[in-house]
């Protein structure tokens, strides 16, 4: 049962190699345009995965120099994950960046402390897994994780285990 509370749906963050978050802001500017409702430079220096909101999604770029929290006005794609992503991949496609997936927050510090930039995403409501489903069928890769970061390693340690 996807309700029960032993059974999280965790957001999957990306890093962004060879960019800072100010220039990731601008490029950001540029695409959404009109639709980039908000960038608002953060001051506190805990990272925090933004919240859900059904008028608008918000990413958080962050470097090791600082934070902006992103908001877009919520378009035909349903999901903060989709809309970054489909932006990421005309930015890979150009050759203008190199991206990976992260699963948790401390992922991402570890790797912006190293000199990267990361996004931090919303996570993805259980109450709004099926009807995502019915409405726009297959979701897209990379939106969420079932379960923290640290409980994959079993997962793939299981799998080792009976291969």
């Amino acid at each position: 049962n996807i309700h029960d509370e032993g059974l999280d749906f965790e957001p999957i963050h990306r890093v962004v190699f060879d960019i800072s978050a100010k220039e990731l802001l601008l490029r950001a500017r540029a695409y959404f345009g009109d639709t980039l409702i908000d960038a608002v430079k953060e001051t506190d220096t805990d990272l925090s995965v933004p919240e859900n909101d059904k008028d608008c999604h918000s990413f958080v770029f962050t470097d090791k120099h600082e934070s902006w929290t992103i908001k877009v006005q919520a378009t035909s794609l349903s999901l903060a994950a989709d809309l970054l992503q489909t932006w990421l991949d005309q930015m890979i496609a150009a050759q203008q960046c190199r991206i990976d997936y992260i699963h948790g927050v401390s992922a991402i510090e570890m790797l912006v402390h190293d000199g990267h930039t990361g996004i931090l995403l919303p996570g993805l409501d259980k109450n709004d897994f099926f009807p995502l489903l019915a409405r726009n069928g297959v979701l897209p890769r990379k939106t969420f994780s079932i379960g923290a970061a640290c409980e994959k390693r079993y997962y793939l340690e299981s799998r080792k285990i009976r291969d």
